[in-house]
């Protein structure tokens, strides 16, 4: 069985996109590790901690996880169970996957819509140690789920396409 979920692309736009995406998670995965070093020494050695040090390398983390997440949606690279495709008959394994698409489309859809509003609710609370807003930091909630959307739905026109 082959794995459709694994799209090639040959637009120099989406190279641009993934290659844009990849240095990005590169970038705040660097940060998350030399923020962290950084507060150890300052610690152990100085005596002295950084104490914006930990908020920074969460919000890092927070937003690597959700960029990293749509990113590995893109690329079929999520965990997924496969038994029920190897037992049916190949002829319905279009129609699970579609129906698979459709239920991941309203997961991410309610996901982007109360990720909106928790964002709005949000806005207004700054964190502790940074004063950096809530609503800032979650608003890659509706901005990954938009984008893993939006991911879903051409996946799933490729789907049709490949009759």
């Amino acid at each position: 069985m082959k794995d459709s979920n694994k799209v090639k692309h040959k637009c120099t736009f989406y190279t641009h996109i993934k290659l844009a995406t990849e240095n990005i998670l590169f970038i705040l995965f660097a940060a998350m590790v030399i923020i962290v070093f950084i507060n150890v020494v300052a610690r152990y050695i100085f005596n002295n901690a950084i104490t914006s040090s930990e908020e920074i390398a969460r919000i890092c983390f927070i937003w690597l996880v959700f960029i990293g997440a749509t990113l590995a949606l893109e690329e079929g690279e999520h965990l997924g169970i496969d038994l029920l495709l190897r037992l049916i008959p190949d002829r319905w394994e279009k129609w699970v996957k579609v129906l698979s698409n459709f239920l991941l489309l309203g997961i991410t859809a309610l996901s982007a819509i109360y990720g909106i509003q928790l964002t709005k609710n949000n806005i207004s609370w700054p964190a502790p140690a940074t004063g950096i807003s809530y609503g800032i930091i979650g608003s890659i909630l509706p901005i990954s789920f938009f984008l893993m959307f939006l991911i879903i739905v051409r996946k799933s026109i490729l789907l049709f396409k490949n009759q």
